[in-house]
């Protein structure tokens, strides 16, 4: 929904969310000499280790600078003046204010600079071919972000990243977050790795990052303010990214990223959805065919002013908007526990199949949206179809007046609702697998423009098997399907309640005397951080002699023993690209040691990242199987 955002945002640093481009031929203002000599150094020290662990050689050095906030926020507003035209701001404006996304007192371009002002940590330039920094870090604390640009930056040398993106960059948005997650996902793997390696740079860099309070206060700040509409596109290249790319690269990182840069993903469903590209019936989307010129239809003046692709993620915000609880704004709440929209959007565009926008106008009279969706099935258009006539309803608020669904065959499977509301005349039509939608016109000229969109038909690739795909929670005995976890229970006898006190609580396991609760948080931990989570989670109780090495959920993890009145209680902590479990395991040493097979099952029954997926009709595994679902 926001390309814009999505133009300025350049391959960027982890230590915060994301980073715009340099203008191209500017020079930083000097810094001291020798801050800056130490830097440099630090980059080349690493170089031959990035270039080792992403198995590609270095063609050219990489220069780097050092800009404080001030200097780097100048920067990117040149990035920005650079990059956008003035009149394709006033365009989008235009856009997200006509779709309702957008108030009359915000700016689209103003929300932008907010971001990258306050969630900046650095990035790698692939027009001037160079990394800059962000002071406030010092030291090997600047390790983990220095090894996220560097693999921009090698990656660049060979596969020209700009060259990758372009063809997308002004009308297909759905493709080009699944290219930003595919790079931004290497990255982060490649950083994570080194921290195994180097985590005393690990330690340092949580350390910094911890008492970094006026980054805490910015992040914040863009929460409260910025839609999530614009924010979380942006956001989830660092958080689902990372998930995928584990998830298609295992443990061999150079071979995987290779066979992912041959063949890569190509939508937000794919990266959101790991199995429905990684699995063994791939879920390709349909394409869009428009059959008809509505702007001819409707005369002299009218002009098609912009057209692009609306992914799953795109059309979960646009319903979220509207019919969260949020005001379409994200939280830390929601942050933790990753549920990002409501669940009513979440359903209604977890079956998308393809999607796109276009918009018609005229200097007199206005604005007209069509909207033109496809889906895995009638039940899912027909669920999308209601759900965004619910959000158009709230939008239109007092304007609105619903004509109702009329059915237009006796299966049911093609209806259609009229309505009117601020902009004039609209029709949701859904027949079949398809959703069509014209909004904002004219009673006199409807007819004619609907004529028009009628005319739209989808293209489905002999390879795609998006309607057939097996349902990855078969099986399970509890399920989220929002947040895309499930619980299997590995033996007779055991009990599952879904949640808990906590809204990250996910299930709570239960045989005779033995309790074994999961708390999810989506939020991706390194080895490294696990013992600061543990912190955050147990407080004074929490000592960090107290913490052994152990497995859980088939990644490296902690256990940390809790003091219990009656019998034993420990604590187990992993994490992986995409979250970090909680377990707490409670019991008598006797019912412990009895069920000690059941539990280890329990603990370890996901299966590792890159594993081979389970073959059709094989009853699922022990344990918790975590597919995010946003």
């Amino acid at each position: 929904m926001s390309r814009q955002v999505a133009r300025i945002v350049a391959f960027a640093g982890v230590l915060l969310l994301l980073a715009a481009p340099l203008a191209a031929g500017e020079k930083p203002a000097p810094q001291d000499d020798a801050e800056q000599v130490a830097l440099q150094k630090l980059v080349d020290e690493i170089r031959p280790q990035v270039a080792k662990l992403r198995g590609l050689e270095w063609k050219h050095d990489v220069p780097v600078r050092l800009l404080s906030r001030e200097e780097l926020r100048e920067y990117m507003q040149k990035g920005m003046a650079r990059d956008v035209k003035p009149e394709e701001w006033a365009r989008d404006n235009r856009i997200v204010r006509r779709l309702g996304l957008l108030k009359e007192d915000e700016d689209l371009r103003d929300l932008a600079q907010l971001m990258l002002q306050e969630m900046v940590a650095g990035a790698y330039d692939p027009k001037t071919k160079r990394l800059v920094l962000t002071a406030g870090f010092e030291g090997k604390a600047n390790i983990p972000t220095l090894v996220h640009e560097l693999i921009h930056a090698l990656e660049d040398q060979h596969l020209d990243l700009q060259k990758i993106e372009k063809p997308y960059r002004e009308d297909d948005p759905d493709r080009q977050f699944a290219i930003r997650c595919l790079f931004e996902g290497s990255a982060e793997w490649a950083r994570r790795r080194f921290e195994t390696l180097r985590p005393d740079a690990a330690h340092a860099h949580q350390k910094q990052m911890a008492q970094n309070t006026a980054m805490q206060k910015g992040q914040a700040r863009v929460m409260r303010t910025v839609p999530t509409h614009m924010l979380l596109s942006t956001m989830l290249h660092y958080r689902a990214g990372p998930n995928f790319v584990t998830h298609a690269v295992g443990d061999d990182y150079v071979g995987g990223m290779a066979k992912l840069v041959a063949d890569p993903p190509v939508s937000q469903e794919q990266i959101l959805h790991p199995h429905k590209w990684l699995g063994t019936k791939r879920d390709h989307p349909r394409r869009v065919i428009w059959g008809g010129d509505v702007a001819k239809s409707l005369g002299d003046g009218w002009t098609k002013l912009a057209e692009h692709s609306v992914g799953e993620l795109d059309l979960a915000v646009y319903l979220d908007y509207f019919l969260g609880d949020r005001k379409g704004r994200l939280n830390t709440r929601t942050m933790g526990i990753g549920k990002f929209v409501d669940a009513m959007s979440n359903r209604a565009a977890r079956g998308w199949d393809a999607g796109r926008a276009k918009y018609i106008e005229h200097p007199e009279h206005g604005m007209v949206v069509v909207h033109a969706l496809a889906f895995d099935s009638p039940e899912d258009a027909d669920e999308a179809a209601r759900t965004f006539g619910a959000a158009l309803r709230l939008r239109n608020a007092d304007a609105w007046k619903g004509e109702g669904w009329t059915l237009l065959d006796d299966e049911g499977s093609s209806k259609r609702f009229d309505y009117r509301g601020i902009h004039g005349r609209g029709r949701i039509l859904q027949r079949d697998h398809e959703v069509l939608i014209l909004d904002g016109i004219a009673a006199e000229r409807f007819d004619r423009a609907w004529a028009e969109v009628v005319k739209t038909s989808f293209e489905q690739r002999e390879d795609d098997h998006g309607d057939e795909a097996r349902d990855p929670f078969e099986g399970y005995d509890v399920v989220d399907r929002q947040r895309g976890l499930g619980l299997k229970l590995p033996a007779e006898g055991w009990e599952a309640i879904e949640g808990g006190r906590s809204p990250m609580a996910f299930a709570t396991a239960r045989k005779g005397e033995v309790t074994v609760a999961f708390i999810v948080v989506d939020q991706g931990s390194t080895a490294a951080g696990l013992p600061r989570v543990g912190r955050m989670v147990l407080g004074n109780m929490f000592n960090p002699q107290s913490v052994t090495q152990t497995r859980v959920m088939g990644q490296a993890g902690i256990q940390h023993p809790l003091p219990a009145a009656d019998g034993v209680s420990r604590m187990h902590i992993a994490g992986d690209a995409a979250r970090t479990y909680v377990v707490f395991v409670s019991g008598s040493k006797a019912a412990l040691e009895k069920a000690s097979e059941d539990i280890r099952r329990l603990l370890d029954g996901m299966p590792r990242p890159g594993a081979k997926a389970p073959a059709e009709g094989a009853a699922p595994a022990a344990g918790l199987r975590s597919i995010p679902g946003y």
